[in-house]
């Protein structure tokens, strides 16, 4: 149940932010890889801001609870940072990137700069369910628009679905503490 909820929490967070962050651009990363349960984009878990900051360069915009960019072409990235114990520094424990919407309609938008970002096994944005399940059998479904991995140490990895097409991905830690 706690990942259900934790899912639904980060799917939330992230469609919230995305109308906040048209002023930003999108990473300027040399990196295109997505590491499952671990990275995306060169931004890794437990990073702190500044390395994760690093990482994917400016033009985003960030605050002490982490760093969203966004494209006018479509697609945006962030992450957002959690507390390991009251008194730790944050790091990163969330990284997304997830595709733009067509214009004003809710039609997505999976010619992003962002659906170049790929896993070992060539899945991203715009992937399909079918070739998900192909590279990922261990992936579980969780309702009708979510595909879960579990990665070590609480770490998870997670594909919303639109249609039949991966529409945004993120890796995440589970609160920790």
């Amino acid at each position: 149940m706690k990942t259900r909820i934790g899912t639904a929490l980060v799917a939330t967070v992230a469609l919230l932010a995305a109308p906040a962050i048209s002023a930003a651009s999108l990473p300027s990363t040399h990196s295109t890889s997505i590491v499952p349960s671990k990275s995306i984009g060169g931004v890794k878990l437990g990073m702190s801001l500044a390395q994760a900051t690093k990482a994917w360069g400016k033009g985003g915009t960030c605050s002490e609870a982490g760093c969203q960019y966004q494209s006018k072409s479509g697609g945006f990235a962030d992450f957002s940072l959690i507390r390991k114990t009251e008194t730790s520094q944050p790091v990163v424990g969330i990284i997304v990137i997830e595709t733009g919407t067509v214009g004003t309609t809710s039609k997505r938008n999976y010619n992003t700069p962002l659906a170049r970002w790929k896993t070992s096994s060539g899945i991203g944005l715009g992937s399909t369910v079918k070739q998900l399940r192909h590279a990922y059998p261990q992936a579980k479904k969780l309702g009708t628009s979510a595909y879960q991995m579990k990665g070590s140490g609480g770490t998870f990895t997670t594909f919303f679905i639109n249609g039949s097409r991966i529409m945004s991905m993120n890796v995440s830690s589970q609160a920790l503490g």
